[in-house]
């Protein structure tokens, strides 16, 4: 049995061309209600200002309450549901 000896051409990869998929009616329907022509809706920033108080126990000392959603904070049950003392964004329930 003869051994083919490498030529030292690299041959390119061929792909082959996927075989077509069938799209249901409801991806279609989908598709057109996102396609029918509305705008997006923009994005509204979330309300920003200024702590009333800030306790500083990060729940340490009171009974945690909630993290700030945008820089991870933790407001205590004293600090209560207001604007973050950090960041400045509203802390929601």
């Amino acid at each position: 049995a003869q051994h083919k000896q490498p030529s030292g051409k690299i041959e390119p990869h061929k792909k082959k061309n996927p075989t077509p998929v069938e799209v249901s009616s409801v991806e279609k329907q989908r598709d057109a209600s996102v396609s029918n022509g509305s705008q997006p809706v923009p994005k509204s920033k979330p309300p920003r200002g200024k702590a009333k108080f800030t306790c500083g126990c990060f729940g340490t000392f009171h009974k945690p309450l909630a993290n700030c959603l945008f820089c991870g904070r933790v407001a205590c049950e004293k600090e209560g549901y207001s604007y973050c003392p950090f960041c400045g964004y509203l802390i929601e329930r």
